[in-house]
């Protein structure tokens, strides 16, 4: 089975964000970058013995503020991820990452050809087939995949049939 297809920058862009957002490594550093500032602020809040009445307020005001803070973590988040992936990837020439593919399949493995490369990865070397809302993707290492634009299949039916002959080929 071939696939031609062109791989853009945000569709480079695009799979770093999916690859964060579904790291384990990147959920526990959500965990502390959220819950420890929301922590201390109750800790700050609620630690004074107080009236019931001020309690009350005091649990209001950490509410907002705790929301507040969720909100602006999560914007801040968001923007920067997506920013630091753009400049890192300015930082290189990265011939072999835009530009044409043509990926083919066989009872083997894959071979992904370039304009400047060739590479073959035996069923074996493959970890994961992934597919995200805009591409598909073969993780070749835990934090490196083949990126397959879902644009680049006929039809719904070819590129499941694409993900299933690859999927097969991978269990353990």
């Amino acid at each position: 089975m071939r696939v031609d297809y062109d791989v853009t920058k945000k569709d480079f862009i695009d799979f770093n964000l999916f690859h964060m957002k579904k790291s384990s490594a990147t959920r526990t550093i959500k965990i502390f970058t959220y819950g420890i500032p929301i922590i201390l602020i109750g800790w700050i809040l609620l630690s004074n013995s107080v009236s019931f009445d001020d309690l009350i307020i005091r649990i209001v005001i950490f509410i907002c503020m705790a929301a507040a803070l969720v909100v602006m973590l999560w914007l801040t988040s968001k923007l920067s991820s997506k920013l630091i992936v753009s400049r890192l990837f300015n930082e290189g020439k990265n011939k072999d990452v835009l530009g044409k593919h043509t990926i083919i399949i066989d009872d083997e493995g894959l071979i992904e050809t370039t304009e400047n490369s060739e590479n073959r990865t035996k069923w074996a070397g493959i970890e994961k087939i992934v597919c995200s809302d805009t591409a598909i993707l073969v993780y070749n290492s835990a934090i490196s995949a083949y990126i397959i634009p879902k644009r680049a299949f006929e039809n719904e039916r070819c590129m499941n049939d694409f993900y299933e002959f690859i999927k097969e080929r991978i269990k353990d």
